[in-house]
């Protein structure tokens, strides 16, 4: 009688999690105007046969944006699908490693969690990723215990389809393979080889838009090379986001040391291989990309790492299960508030300063009233000007007038040592002072503080300060961390 009660109540309770789950992620989904990446999805997913990215993703919203357009919610819509099947789907696989007790504590996790939010809100590839990639270690996981022909197809495909969405799909089948020779210790029948090498097939299709990618990035990118402090960030962001703050990121580390320990003293051989899987596909993968990135090139974002965050939840909740009944209900509890508080300030777009913890992503800016103000105030003769790169793409989407020119304007002092390309001079992307040589009637020059500090980025600053000196500001208007001036030519 107990047996069934508790049944009843999980069931219960993983409906509620997914409930909860399902109206953290619609809320406000089309609220935010989209940003650089987002405006970069709805071109490559109209030419997503010249793309060298991954091409999964693209093809689905090429056909998606078809029907239901290129409105902020509409083009989210996927991406949150995703994120939410993705809580269901943890919580089976926690089932099948452990119980279901470990698997509702780990859904509540994925599914409270700010980080996994933040991204089913954005129009990108990380929540398909994600999906499919819980979806393999799935099917692996079964198709080890059953070794039928259904179960190990079902693994190449979902495996290859994670691979095509994102690029790190491909250190998640690593971390699997290392798993089944090192861990399990099992001998690779023909039949287990022939699906392995299958999804690895797969993969060689578009192994010609992977090299490409990679000699591109071979030769710079902006993102910088992690630290060893990087990898603690990483954690704290799979806990809480962007959006946590410093007390709420020492508290949460506090929390993972306490079930980490519980967790080792508390050590059961009977746990060895479900364990053993949850830290491998856990570690391997954050020092796979810590070890590349120092090496080569940075590929270190928390964003792309998204994938293997659910391995930290399903480590935590057996942490949390060694510990006794009141205390876990306590730590449950400690955990849900300090995710609520990240959640409410990631609603309320408030974010943690320091760059560290959101490196290459930040509150989305309302671009929409921008372009709507520019297409009102711009004349014949006017140039538009920009110091961020990231605002083309936006004012080539949000604005209605089509014929301005846009140039982005920057200070060589300023220069990307990680993406000198970005600062290479060209018609459309000139040094500050050379400005002046352009013929216009009017310049109208957008700044930006993506960071939301209040202030702007350094190198916008300069370039306002040598404008404001050697121009006419006739106009200076902020939306929200967007600034727009002005200038007329001396006479």
């Amino acid at each position: 009688m107990a047996r069934i009660k508790n049944f009843i109540l999980e069931n219960w309770a993983i409906g509620l999690v997914l409930l909860l789950s399902f109206g953290l992620r619609l809320y406000k989904l089309g609220y935010h105007d989209l940003w650089y990446d987002e405006a970069f999805t709805v071109t490559f997913s109209k030419f997503f046969h010249f793309d060298w990215n991954p091409p999964a993703y693209h093809i689905l919203m090429h056909f998606w944006i078809k029907i239901f357009g290129v409105s902020e919610a509409a083009l989210r819509f996927p991406a949150l699908l995703f994120s939410f099947f993705s809580v269901g789907v943890l919580f089976l696989l926690g089932k099948e490693l452990f119980n279901r007790k470990i698997g509702l504590l780990a859904s509540i996790f994925i599914g409270l969690s700010p980080f996994h939010i933040w991204y089913a809100q954005e129009a990108r590839n990380y929540s398909m990723m994600l999906f499919f990639g819980l979806l393999s270690s799935y099917f692996f996981l079964r198709a080890l215990r059953e070794n039928t022909n259904r179960l190990w197809f079902m693994f190449v495909l979902v495996s290859a389809v994670s691979i095509l969405s994102n690029y790190f799909g491909l250190i998640l089948f690593m971390a699997q393979g290392i798993y089944l020779i090192c861990i399990v210790k099992r001998t690779i029948f023909f039949k287990e080889l022939f699906f392995l090498l299958g999804a690895i097939l797969i993969f060689i299709c578009c192994a010609p838009l992977f090299f490409q990618k990679f000699l591109y990035l071979l030769g710079g990118f902006w993102i910088p090379q992690p630290t060893l402090s990087s990898l603690v960030v990483t954690l704290e962001n799979f806990i809480l986001g962007y959006t946590g703050s410093h007390y709420l990121y020492l508290a949460s580390d506090i929390l993972m040391v306490i079930a980490a320990i519980y967790l080792f003293f508390n050590f059961q051989k009977a746990l060895f291989l479900s364990l053993s899987f949850c830290l491998l596909l856990l570690v391997l993968p954050l020092a796979i990309t810590y070890l590349f990135s120092k090496v080569l090139f940075s590929i270190y974002l928390d964003r792309g790492l998204i994938l293997f965050s659910p391995y930290l939840y399903l480590a935590l909740s057996v942490g949390i299960a060694n510990l006794k009944n009141r205390w876990i209900y306590i730590f449950i509890f400690l955990l849900i508030v300090l995710m609520g508080v990240s959640n409410y300030r990631y609603f309320s777009d408030q974010i943690f300063p320091p760059i560290e913890h959101h490196i290459g992503s930040y509150i989305k800016k309302p671009v929409k009233n921008v372009a709507a103000y520019l297409d009102e105030q711009v004349k014949y003769g006017d140039l538009i000007c920009y110091t961020n790169e990231s605002f083309c793409p936006l004012l080539n989407l949000y604005m209605k007038k089509r014929n301005h020119l846009f140039f982005r304007i920057f200070d060589p002092a300023y220069k990307d040592t990680n993406w000198e390309r970005v600062f290479e001079e060209n018609y459309f992307n000139i040094p500050y002072y050379k400005i002046v040589d352009i013929s216009f009637s009017g310049l109208w020059v957008i700044f930006t503080d993506w960071s939301r500090s209040g202030n702007l980025e350094p190198f916008s600053l300069s370039i306002k300060n040598w404008l404001d000196r050697n121009l006419k500001m006739v106009i200076y208007k902020e939306f929200d961390g967007l600034f727009i001036c002005k200038y007329e030519k001396l006479k």
